[in-house]
């Protein structure tokens, strides 16, 4: 019924330290703890239909905070991977000015 989250979704390359931070998670990390979020919204989605096909809606109510934790987890995490590519592979303007001064107070 539902269309079921992967891993394929997640665009950021594989195997590289990020290029803005080194004390960041590596690739692999960042998989891994993707695939918990993706992994626990397809188990809520299989409980949905179950609960569904059974009319039970206090399942399905309590199934809400499930589906929108994992999902937004995974959609969350997607962007700010995203975000922390290098640009020609689609990320964002490294820092400048005073946003960059107040990062390096805080490392």
């Amino acid at each position: 019924m539902w269309d079921d989250v992967n891993s394929r979704s997640i665009s950021y390359g594989v195997n590289r330290k990020s290029e803005r931070d080194p004390r960041l998670m590596d690739d692999s990390e960042r998989m891994k703890h993707d695939q918990t979020y993706i992994t626990n919204y397809n188990k809520a989605l299989d409980q949905l239909d179950a609960a569904i096909s059974k009319s039970d809606s206090n399942v399905i109510a309590k199934l809400h905070t499930a589906l929108i934790f994992n999902v937004g987890g995974h959609i969350n995490h997607s962007i700010f991977w995203r975000n922390l590519s290098p640009i020609q592979e689609g990320g964002g303007e490294p820092p400048k000015g005073e946003v960059l001064l107040t990062l390096n107070l805080v490392r």
